[in-house]
């Protein structure tokens, strides 16, 4: 269930983040790894909530069987445990392949495009003379002498 929401969340996520923010100012490179940090913390989401749920059901089916006080104590830690460490490992190898996805991204970009200044090149500077050593009259039209 966990997994299902966190797929539903993300799609809903990339469709409103694209209609929605992904505005002028915004290269398609900062977009796709907010849009995979966003992801991450969907899956974390729905995890948590799975592992939340799985607990408190699991509660209800040991009181259903009726064990003794010792065997239920030890079967519920044990199996909350073991969900435990399943979503722990599930996250952070998630979020490991998302931070390595991102520097992927980052490096091969290369030196053309840097998150400083957005990818644009610099303005170029043309002299008070004018282009041609000329001086400029109005609207980049040489005076008339």
């Amino acid at each position: 269930k966990g997994k299902g929401f966190s797929q539903r969340s993300s799609w809903y996520d990339l469709i409103f983040m694209g209609i929605d923010s992904m505005g002028r100012d915004e290269q398609l490179l900062s977009f796709i790894i907010r849009w995979i940090f966003q992801l991450a913390m969907n899956f974390t989401i729905g995890m948590t909530g799975t592992l939340i749920a799985f607990v408190w059901y699991l509660w209800s089916m040991v009181t259903t069987y009726q064990p003794n006080v010792f065997v239920a104590t030890a079967f519920f830690a044990l199996a909350t445990i073991t969900a435990t460490s399943l979503i722990v490992t599930f996250l952070v190898g998630l979020y490991f392949s998302a931070a390595g996805s991102a520097f992927v991204i980052v490096k091969a970009a290369g030196p053309n495009f840097r998150l400083g200044d957005g990818g644009r090149r610099r303005t170029r500077y043309i002299p008070a003379g004018g282009r041609y050593g000329r001086p400029m009259g109005g609207y980049g039209r040489p005076h008339q002498y």
